[in-house]
């Protein structure tokens, strides 16, 4: 279910605004950015489906931070990996995510979103601020919960996770990750990831996810 939940949720929150003031209107701005991209007619041309993909990427990639979400999804393994290895590591996870759900740009449906919380997370005497937005996806079965989880980063809220129906986007990949890190070791997780990217890249089908509404 969490996977069927993130797509929505992992196609809308990569926007954020450098001039956001807030958690929370980083969110909005992200997801009205985004929203404007997915709500262009698809037709039948997988070329536009690709093309608006590919906008969204370029949004991805400039305000979504995927080290932090690299350094939460391994936890005490992050410090098992050498320089290198962390910069392999981020480049596969990033790309194995992206391809992962690039193909639901079709699959989406006008959900409506709401915005309902803003909550400052950072304990005193942290040297990171951080925060958790919560949205509300309104499916036809049910509002579902969506929390965005952001940090300080000099002045610009950066989006690091996502949480929906008890599980978060981290902890989803963290339990896949750590039993091959500790059955094959670091080169190991390297190889797993390189064959399912991989597999995407011949096959972007591979992986798709079911989604329910």
């Amino acid at each position: 279910m969490m996977k069927k939940i993130i797509v929505v949720a992992f196609l809308l929150l990569f926007a954020a605004s450098a001039q956001a003031s807030s958690p929370m209107a980083t969110v909005q701005t992200a997801v009205d950015q985004i929203l404007s991209i997915l709500r262009e007619p698809n037709g039948s041309d997988q070329r536009i489906i690709d093309s608006k993909f590919e906008r969204i990427k370029n949004i991805v990639d400039e305000h979504f931070d995927y080290e932090v979400l690299s350094r939460v999804t391994l936890g005490r393994g992050w410090r098992q990996l050498d320089d290198s290895q962390k910069a392999t590591f981020v480049s596969l996870y990033s790309e194995l995510i992206e391809r992962t759900y690039r193909n639901h740009i079709a699959d989406y449906s006008d959900e409506e979103i709401a915005y309902t919380r803003e909550s400052l997370l950072t304990e005193p005497g942290a040297r990171v601020s951080r925060a958790e937005v919560e949205t509300r996806i309104l499916l036809d079965k049910g509002p579902i919960s969506v929390l965005y989880r952001l940090y300080d980063d000099n002045g610009v809220w950066r989006i690091y996770d996502i949480h929906g129906e008890g599980i978060s986007l981290s902890q989803n990949f963290r339990a896949q990750f750590e039993d091959i890190l500790n059955r094959r070791g670091v080169e190991g997780l390297l190889d797993a990831l390189r064959t399912r990217v991989e597999r995407l890249r011949a096959d972007p089908e591979a992986e798709k996810i079911e989604v329910t509404r």
